[in-house]
């Protein structure tokens, strides 16, 4: 939870103590019904906390995935991505002619496609020779090298970028080294990542 939700769980906490506060100690109502006044308020407010984490979750996942891209510019071979609101940069590349969304990864030495996205670059998982293996957070996986023809982004293109296609559970392709490293400079400051050609 970030700072701007944490004001607003407060503000909505305070809101109900002082409504609660009021229906509670109003002095021209019996004690008794002023208690079930209380309960009732309570329970409505607690509804409207959880709907409230519920939706706030539920749009935080789709503005994850509406947002695929994230470039905020693209200005002097320079690219600009936003940090989404799951604490990773996602970025959208054209591949072979088709887009690919990728979560940027500098842990990753190559860029590693699921085979879902292999399939709408051409490749048939199938037909492919998975002879490497990947250490990843669910342990060892099985991958096949690939060599991709063409990597672009507005007007930056990248041609024979050394590649992989995971044989796991893989749910968004990986943006590795293999192509980061063909910009000069990698920048995270804050909220932005700047790649430099």
């Amino acid at each position: 939870m970030d700072i701007d939700q944490n004001a607003q769980l407060i503000y909505l906490i305070l809101l109900g103590l002082f409504v609660g506060g009021y229906f509670f100690f109003d002095a021209g109502a019996k004690f008794g019904q002023n208690l079930k006044l209380a309960i009732v308020w309570f329970g409505i407010f607690g509804a409207v906390v959880v709907g409230y984490h519920l939706f706030e979750e539920a749009e935080t996942r789709g503005a994850t995935l509406r947002d695929t891209s994230k470039v905020t510019s693209f200005v002097d071979r320079e690219v600009k991505l936003r940090r989404a609101r799951d604490g990773h940069f996602y970025v959208t590349l054209d591949v072979n002619g088709a887009d690919v969304r990728f979560v940027v990864d500098t842990g990753a030495s190559l860029v590693v496609l699921n085979e879902r996205d292999a399939r709408r670059i051409g490749l048939d998982p199938e037909t492919l020779r998975f002879t490497g293996r990947a250490s990843t957070a669910n342990g060892q996986v099985k991958i096949a090298p690939i060599t991709i023809d063409e990597i672009s982004i507005g007007g930056l293109s990248h041609t024979r970028v050394r590649g992989a296609v995971n044989g796991g559970r893989l749910d968004t392709s990986l943006l590795g080294m293999s192509y980061l490293k063909l910009f000069s400079k990698i920048e995270i400051a804050g909220n932005r990542m700047t790649l430099v050609r």
